[in-house]
């Protein structure tokens, strides 16, 4: 008897189909299903970096959070988490002026 396949499995599979591709990573990965945050980087994000980076970055951030003891209601200390996070995905100050031009 032949073992049915099974859905999940494969429609994780068809999202990797290599029609996007992360700028940070180089590899093939699924496109993010929204705009993580408003803005340029935001949009920059939603249209260079997979979700599975994303994801990654996600659990890394939490990581620098909590070693940093960051307080995000305080701007310092989020200014840290946003420089972390841009170093991590690959945003350097060059594309970050490029992208608040643009948006002038």
């Amino acid at each position: 008897l032949p073992v049915p396949q099974v859905g999940g499995a494969a429609s994780a599979s068809a999202d990797l189909t290599g029609a996007f591709v992360c700028k940070r990573t180089g590899r093939p990965g699924s496109k993010l299903a929204r705009q993580p945050f408003r803005g340029p980087v935001g949009a920059w994000i939603f249209e260079n970096i997979s979700a599975q980076t994303w994801d990654d970055w996600i659990r890394q951030g939490t990581k620098v959070i909590n070693e940093l003891r960051l307080d995000l209601s305080r701007d310092q200390d989020a200014a840290t988490y946003d420089q972390h996070m841009r170093e991590y995905l690959g945003i350097d100050e060059a594309l970050i002026a490029e992208l608040e031009k643009g948006k002038a």
